[in-house]
């Protein structure tokens, strides 16, 4: 996971170097850059460490997957309705997003580091206790919550499924369900962003 945020943050950065030349304005300072790179990276880094929790009591990927997807759009939109609904302010300061909108670096140069340290912080504790719940369940398991009842099989019914004749059919089948709930997920944050900001 840190290698990943790693990797796409530094190549965001590289990206970002040269755009004021080619826009025909004054480039943007490095410092500036790394830090709202840096800023970037704390959210990922939470929003990765709360799907390594809910991996541990989720019985599948994907639904880990889908739950830490959710939880980034409800702090998303959490943290933006109050800007153009200010009745709902008070909802904007239980967003961890919040903390990581209080820096404007590429802005205005401005950089809160208490807010990002905050962030920090939060990406650590969850991923502490996504630790700690791994140790105690099973390889194949989840954390126990609770008595659970033992879960029988599902027989198979006859009919029609998707050829599953090479690897690459297979894949394209497993691939298929999570690319369309990442493709509408991108879709909606794009509308609402396009609304939300016209000018972009």
């Amino acid at each position: 996971l840190l290698a990943a945020v790693f990797i796409a943050v530094t190549l965001v950065a590289l990206c970002l170097v040269p755009t004021g030349a080619l826009a025909g304005e004054p480039a943007l300072p490095v410092p500036d850059i790394a830090a709202a790179m840096l800023n970037v990276a704390a959210a990922t880094i939470l929003f990765g460490a709360f799907g390594l929790f809910a991996a541990q009591v989720a019985p599948r990927r994907r639904t880990a997957a889908i739950s830490a997807i959710v939880a980034m759009l409800v702090c998303h939109f959490a943290n933006t309705i109050p800007l153009v609904a200010s009745r709902f302010e008070p909802m904007r300061y239980l967003s961890p997003l919040y903390l990581t909108s209080r820096t404007t670096a590429l802005a205005d140069g401005h950089v809160d580091w208490l807010a990002m340290a905050g962030v920090a912080l939060e990406s650590v504790a969850v991923g502490v206790l996504a630790f700690v719940m791994a140790g105690r369940r099973d390889i194949f398991g989840t954390y126990p919550l609770g008595a659970r009842l033992p879960r029988l099989p599902r027989p198979r019914l006859p009919g029609w499924s998707m050829p599953l004749r090479s690897p690459f059919t297979r894949a394209l089948r497993d691939a298929a369900g999570p690319s369309t709930v990442w493709a509408i997920g991108l879709a909606l944050l794009v509308a609402m962003l396009t609304a939300l900001v016209p000018n972009v």
